[in-house]
């Protein structure tokens, strides 16, 4: 696994600056600002020199240049997760007036993906998931899944995001950047600090030499509560980590330490907290965010905590939620505010790591490396469609009487061959079907005398025939 954020570039300066609770968070020197106190930023250290290649590449390749370096093989397929791509490169562009298309060739987020398997000479997939701050998380969801399918056997995955002047300024006008830098769940925390990095991790199927650490369940969710507000209860955020849980085969007991999204804001920490509280009714682990040290790196996110979480595993090291410290009593929660080194135990340190965004959530479990855990698939009492109707928007299908019977629905759903992936149901109401389309597969179901099956055809509005799905 490789790395690059605020705290430097490679594992032994990023475990060295959590053991000593360094911030990697500064005042902006990327670009130029009007203001002549700019806003403290998660800054990348490093040699980023080559000035062909947009930020965001260059930042990708310094962290997949590690990852690969005592791999001799190529790998199946690359997924990462970006959201800026070549966005600070667009914006001098821009600025100059330039007029060639090809100086835009790497605007796009999903060049990133494709430069990193050019380089590495992969002709396998080269995916691109672009979902916010849940990306790199998302990213090695898809990469475990297509893992567990035997789609592929070696997948490169991680994510990377540069700072632009389109985060930058943004978040700022959203006023949720602390200008002090980012207090993950302090009583006085009054936001986030933008960031940038780059993480990836080399997954293989089967087990080699000195592997680092074992993924062993992920979920997905999306509450679909607000364009940009997470729910208040935390449910995206409580359901994902109940599925990554699930998915694992573990127990609440198994886990040892929990690493937090804690961005910083009033209503993310305060929706989290919430949501583990839910999930822990009674003692809780050891947690903390790392986001005091790094900075929220957007895309990068999820990979950088990722690639954090196997160094607490490997170092027997709880990483301190720098910035916090006086936690806020309203949370009831306890972050760790200074590093903590735990001895190791005869049983495998278990660890969930918990990535929650505003409108989506991707939660990881992993643990020191032991026999790999194959995917199952959750069909109570046969009908797999039970797990899509638990909460969210309403699935009416009509009885033997003609009358509709109410459902909720919303969750995750397995779909497409290759590679397969937990698709979130957007809370959406069912029972209006002939007046509302859907834009995916959705399962069996008969309506109007015809059977439509999941595989092959999409919901259409009244009036209108079914369309054949694309075959991913």
């Amino acid at each position: 696994m490789g790395i690059i954020s605020s705290l430097g570039e490679g594992i032994s300066k990023t475990t060295e600056a959590l053991q000593k609770s360094l911030t990697g968070i500064r005042p902006l020197t990327l670009f130029s600002t009007a203001s002549n106190q700019p806003l403290p930023v998660g800054e990348a250290v490093g040699p980023i020199e080559d000035a062909s290649l947009p930020r965001t590449h260059q930042l990708a390749r310094l962290a997949a240049d590690q990852a690969m370096a005592k791999s001799g093989e190529t790998p199946d397929a690359v997924v990462m997760g970006v959201t800026t791509g070549g966005m600070l490169t667009t914006e001098a562009l821009l600025k100059k007036k330039a007029r060639d298309p090809k100086s835009f060739c790497l605007h796009a987020t999903g060049s990133v993906a494709e430069d990193i398997a050019r380089r590495y000479r992969c002709t396998g997939p080269a995916l691109t998931v672009s979902t916010a701050c849940s990306s790199g998380a998302a990213a090695i969801k898809i990469a475990l899944e297509m893992l567990r399918s035997g789609s592929a056997k070696r997948v490169l995955a991680g994510g990377a995001d540069s700072l632009c002047r389109l985060t930058y300024f943004g978040f700022s006008s959203l006023q949720i950047v602390d200008p002090d830098g980012a207090r993950p769940f302090d009583q006085n925390r009054q936001g986030m600090s933008v960031a940038e990095g780059a993480a990836m991790l080399l997954l293989v199927a089967n087990e080699p030499h000195k592997a680092l650490a074992e993924i062993i369940g992920a979920g997905l969710s999306c509450d679909a509560y607000h364009p940009a507000t997470p729910h208040p209860r935390g449910q995206g955020a409580l359901a994902a980590m109940q599925s990554a849980i699930e998915d694992a085969g573990i127990s609440m007991a198994d886990i040892d330490y929990v690493n937090l999204h804690g961005t910083g804001t009033l209503e993310n920490d305060l929706a989290e907290a919430r949501a583990i509280d839910t999930l822990y009714e009674r003692q809780k682990p050891l947690m903390s965010s790392v986001k005091g040290a790094f900075g929220h790196s957007l895309a990068a996110a999820g990979a950088i905590e990722a690639v954090v979480s196997v160094i607490s595993i490997s170092n027997s090291l709880v990483p301190a939620t720098v910035g916090c410290s006086r936690p806020d009593p309203v949370l009831k929660l306890a972050p760790v505010i200074q590093p903590t080194q735990r001895a190791n135990r005869h049983r495998s340190l278990k660890l969930l790591r918990v990535w929650r965004q505003q409108r989506s959530g991707c939660f990881q479990c992993l643990r020191q490396t032991q026999t790999h855990q194959h995917l199952r698939q959750n069909t109570a009492d046969g009908n797999p469609w039970k797990r899509l109707c638990n909460r969210g928007g309403r699935y009416k299908p009509n009885d033997e009487s003609g009358r509709r019977r109410e459902k909720r629905a919303q969750g995750c759903w397995v779909f497409g061959r290759y590679p397969q992936i937990f698709l979130p149901v957007m809370c959406v109401d069912l029972s209006g079907f002939r007046d509302w389309h859907c834009p995916w597969p959705l399962p069996p179901m008969r309506t109007r005398g015809k059977a439509m099956t999941r595989r092959r055809y999409f919901w259409a509005p009244a009036g209108e025939h079914c369309r054949k799905r694309r075959t991913f």
